[in-house]
């Protein structure tokens, strides 16, 4: 599982949330099994995007599957985001059962 938090200013939601519904496409065709994005109750200009991969591989392949107008994209997606170092990304592995 691969999670994003992007911290958006409110005069930028309609822009991100359009963005991120382009970037779920790609995730998606790239490999994602489940895509999903939640906004903050908390703190409204967080927002965070979850997408499942079947493997860590999955996700290390889709890594080069990203084409040039993917990573124009998520540049223009972490564009908005007012984080210092950009969206926060975290890598989750599911427990391997014998």
């Amino acid at each position: 599982m691969i999670s994003v938090t992007y911290r958006i200013d409110e005069a930028d939601r309609e822009e991100f949330i359009r963005r991120l519904l382009l970037a779920s496409k790609e995730r998606m065709r790239n490999g994602a099994t489940q895509w999903f994005f939640h906004q903050s109750v908390e703190e409204p200009g967080l927002w965070v995007e979850i997408f499942l991969l079947p493997s860590w591989a999955e996700h290390m392949e889709q890594h080069e599957r990203v084409s040039h107008t993917d990573a124009d994209l998520h540049s223009d997606l972490r564009a908005l985001d007012r984080h210092e170092t950009g969206p926060v990304v975290r890598h989750y592995i599911g427990p391997h059962h014998a």
